[in-house]
């Protein structure tokens, strides 16, 4: 479970430990705090909000465990590899004003 402040806030907090596994093809189940608005779930990365989602996800993740291992390389290939990450963080650390109106006309 997260702390609830990072779920109140909807901070998008995500784990670097959540990265570790995926990065290492295991599928992660992690509570929803508001990242799922820019990293996609349900392959590979499993997010939930309730306890009956939780278990949902667990059910998921056992079923089609080879996929979800598959996935999870993907997820963390596309959203946390740092040839991906890097340059739009030092584009928005340099430029903010730019990096904020990319991002709100979804570039």
């Amino acid at each position: 479970m997260a702390k609830h402040g990072y779920v109140a806030s909807w901070s998008g907090w995500f784990s670097e430990r959540s990265c570790c596994y995926l990065g290492h093809g295991r599928p992660v189940l992690i509570q929803d705090t508001g990242f799922t608005e820019r990293i996609p779930s349900g392959a590979g990365l499993i997010a939930f909000r309730s306890p009956d989602e939780a278990v949902a996800g667990l059910e998921e993740i056992d079923r089609r465990y080879g996929f979800h291992c598959r996935a999870a390389r993907e997820v963390v290939a596309e959203h946390f590899d740092a040839r991906r990450v890097i340059p739009d963080l030092l584009e928005a650390a340099l430029h903010p004003a730019g990096a904020a109106g990319r991002a709100a006309n979804g570039a």
